[in-house]
């Protein structure tokens, strides 16, 4: 296993007000890349490396998906919806990760924001840190 592959299922609660940076999904194979709100550097016990922001970023894989639930309803595929995809809760279990979300959208497109549930379902589910992974939309 690599040195990065990290079980973050104690740290999910450092999630909400996190982000959903980019969604991939090709087949039966979902890459979230998702970002932790801050931490406090006292809160690392697990001295996990995190990214500039003192965040845990990463990307959640998805291996030989099984189901894909948005609002309770199968979905065939996932995707980045909105401008913005803010965590409010996520919940990792073996098999099954669950998440509510707040998507946003900002003008010139039509100001909104709106919840959605989505649970994944898939044989194999596991975390990669990569601290220095690129938001597409940091700008320096």
């Amino acid at each position: 296993m690599k040195e990065n592959i990290i079980n973050i299922e104690k740290w999910t609660g450092f999630f909400h007000d996190g982000g959903i940076i980019s969604i991939n999904h090709y087949d039966k194979i979902i890459d979230l890349m998702i970002e932790s709100a801050e931490l406090n550097p006292t809160w690392n016990e697990d001295n996990i490396p995190l990214s500039k922001y003192k965040t845990i970023r990463g990307v959640l894989h998805f291996k030989k998906v099984k189901s894909i639930k948005s609002n309770h309803k199968l979905i065939e595929k996932l995707k980045m919806i909105s401008d913005e995809c803010e965590i409010l809760r996520l919940k990792i279990q073996k098999n099954k990760v669950t998440l509510l979300v707040q998507w946003m959208n900002y003008p010139p497109k039509n100001r909104e924001f709106f919840t959605e549930f989505i649970e994944i379902e898939a044989e194999k589910i596991y975390f990669e840190n990569e601290p220095d992974l690129i938001d597409p939309l940091d700008i320096e």
